[in-house]
């Protein structure tokens, strides 16, 4: 048997990569579902728009072909989606364990007489 933190770790790796496994499958969707040969500006309201929420996804480094639709070959984008899914599980399991949480506020309560508590500490 595992026991329960033993248990609360393979949960955690379960969810860990049941995370990027989604994550990689929305970068396929992504990449993949709606593309059309057309380029994606036009010289309308709508193309106005498009370029204005393009403009905002760069500055967040994500990356688009020359014809404006999603570069599904690029791999900062693949990494940005399998990370993103992967880290929201581990974080939430890992905020959530009550074996952690004490050894956290254990570690902060001996740092914080000696005045090397960083700030982050309860």
């Amino acid at each position: 048997m595992l026991g329960v933190t033993g248990g609360y770790l393979f949960l955690t790796l379960l969810l860990t990569i049941a995370g990027a496994v989604a994550g990689f499958i929305a970068h396929h969707v992504r990449a993949t579902i709606g593309r059309d040969e057309r380029p994606l500006w036009d010289d309308g309201i709508t193309g106005f728009f498009l370029r204005q929420e393009h403009e905002s996804d760069k500055r967040w480094g994500w990356t688009f072909g020359p014809d404006g639709w999603y570069d599904g070959l690029c791999n900062s984008n693949l990494l940005r989606y399998i990370l993103g899914g992967a880290l929201a599980p581990l974080a939430m399991c890992l905020f959530n364990w009550t074996p952690g949480i004490t050894a956290f506020v254990a570690v902060c309560n001996r740092l914080a007489p000696s005045g090397l508590a960083p700030g982050f500490c309860p």
